[in-house]
């Protein structure tokens, strides 16, 4: 009976005469084919979105669909920090360029103060004028 798994993006079968065995690495124009399928495009458009919980908080994230990322946080699905304090509001996002650079300013963001991130997406439009978000602005 053989057994696969995926550890260090690699293919990992084990044989139990055998021992490990690794196999070749599964990947396509440098990104891992487990996960070709989100971070397969590096000029997709990535949002970077700000909820407002019950309690006040805030809480950023990224997503390729923010709306639909507020409805998977509202009905319990997203982040464990959103769950015990619903219900969320979206109050804005902001595009930018790949998987990477939204990881980045949600990093960045992350470290400001919620006077600091409620100026940031209100200056960048996205607090009321953003396409992703029709459930209104702060």
């Amino acid at each position: 009976m053989e057994e696969s798994w995926r550890k260090f993006g690699r293919d990992v079968k084990r044989t139990p005469s055998v021992g490990l065995q690794t196999t070749e690495v599964l990947e396509t124009s440098g990104v891992c084919k487990y996960n070709a399928h989100i971070m397969g495009n590096p000029n997709k458009t990535w949002y970077v979105y700000l909820l407002e919980c019950a309690d006040g908080t805030l809480y950023t994230g990224i997503s390729l669909d923010p709306e639909r990322r507020a409805k998977q946080h509202n009905a319990g699905r997203a982040a464990r920090y959103t769950r015990t304090r619903l219900p969320v509001r979206l109050l804005g996002s902001v595009a930018v360029q790949g998987r990477v650079e939204a990881l980045r300013l949600e990093k960045r963001i992350k470290g400001w103060s919620p006077q600091r991130k409620r100026a940031f997406f209100a200056k960048s439009g996205a607090a009321c004028n953003s396409s992703h978000n029709k459930s209104g602005g702060e």
